[in-house]
């Protein structure tokens, strides 16, 4: 039962009683992020932007009074929570295994996979625990993960995201590294093209928002260790999208289970389903994300900001 009156506090007070440390159903999550800066919008939550005139930067004008969180939400809002809330009792019947690896395979030694996505909702980074036999056949358990959801109004292109995210996939593998013993070897998948000819040829041209980010992959993981992987094989994909149906975190998904492809590692990229970071077919020189990474983002001007605020304005 849902009550007619649905404010910002029961919706979150619900949604919030799943508990879930690991992120295994950190999808989910996403979407219940989006719902709450809409509904925060809706009730006029978020003033306008300021530009700092000292340092060319916007600032967003935040604010959520103690009224806003008991205010009744608008029709369009409340019908998302509903559909949440429907979700999170699905969610509530599952029954994770806690350790669904066959019992012939070597455990006395381990490795680490990180994926890393990003799209206009969110990005998503996940890692994954990996036991093999033969250095071919890995099988894969969920062990962490962990993601955000994007402001509509921040001048970002999805390859600086990407970036954003399989370097945030490679710090979350040394954590988890860090915190295991007998830990092989970390390997970490994207799938943005782009990005991995960045953390490939670093040049010294590049901006600094993008150098950081690839000394933070390369600081972490090495080169010979990152693999471009199909979209449709990535699982961070199912975490920086909005999710249709539960089935897609199930105990028996791929979000869970990492994907089926790494049951035949070299197979895989044979087939061109994983591709080594040293054969990832090099991006154009005048291809707009290229070209947007040599610029220098520390410098914007006041007339750039202003455009950028204008092209995610949505129309009246």
């Amino acid at each position: 039962f849902v009550p007619k009156k649905l404010t910002l506090r029961m919706a979150l007070s619900k949604t919030s009683s799943i508990f879930d440390p690991r992120g295994i159903i950190a999808p989910f999550f996403l979407l219940t992020k989006m719902a709450f800066q809409d509904s925060i919008q809706s009730l006029g939550g978020f003033g306008d932007e300021i530009l700092d005139e000292s340092t060319k930067k916007v600032n967003k004008k935040h604010v959520l009074t103690a009224k806003m969180w008991d205010l009744a939400l608008p029709e369009k809002q409340r019908a998302e929570w509903v559909r949440l809330f429907f979700m999170a009792e699905q969610i509530r019947e599952f029954r994770f295994p806690r350790f669904p690896i066959p019992a012939d395979v070597r455990t006395d030694e381990c490795h680490l996979f990180g994926f890393g996505d990003a799209a206009m909702p969110g990005s998503q980074e996940c890692v994954y625990l990996a036991f093999t036999n033969d250095g071919n056949c890995f099988h894969l358990v969920s062990l962490m993960t962990k993601n955000q959801v994007h402001s509509t109004r921040q001048a970002i292109k999805i390859p600086n995201k990407e970036v954003t995210s399989i370097a945030m996939a490679a710090g979350l593998l040394q954590k988890c590294n860090l915190a295991l013993p007998h830990v092989k070897k970390m390997l970490l998948f994207g799938d943005s093209t782009i990005s991995l000819n960045w953390i490939r040829d670093k040049g010294p041209d590049i901006n600094n928002y993008v150098r950081q980010r690839c000394k933070v992959i390369r600081n972490y993981v090495e080169l010979d260790c990152v693999y471009h992987i199909r979209t449709s094989h990535n699982v961070a994909d199912c975490g920086s999208r909005k999710i249709q149906s539960v089935d897609e975190i199930s105990p028996t998904s791929a979000f869970y289970l990492g994907p089926e492809c790494m049951r035949d590692f070299q197979g895989s990229i044979d087939s061109g389903i994983i591709t080594p970071l040293a054969d990832v077919p090099k991006t154009e020189s005048n291809h707009p994300a290229e070209m947007d990474a040599h610029v220098d983002k520390s410098e914007f001007t006041r007339n750039h900001i202003i455009m950028a605020l204008d092209y995610f304005q949505p129309d009246s």
